[in-house]
């Protein structure tokens, strides 16, 4: 069974993580932060959608 590193626990690297495991193959994430990344778990993403939504209502 292979052993494989992903580094990066953003969204790339936990889907390819399970993937990988789904695999079978032995997974290991490496990451400074929370799983899930930057994205995910400061808001941008839904910051940038409310934005976009609310500044065409507010017009």
């Amino acid at each position: 069974m292979p052993s494989i590193a992903i580094i990066g626990g953003g969204p790339a690297g936990y889907v390819a993580a399970i993937t990988a495991a789904r695999q079978g193959n032995k997974v290991t994430v490496i990451d400074q932060g929370p799983l899930g990344g930057t994205c995910l778990n400061e808001a941008v993403c839904q910051l940038s959608l409310y934005c976009k939504v609310l500044t065409p209502m507010s017009s």
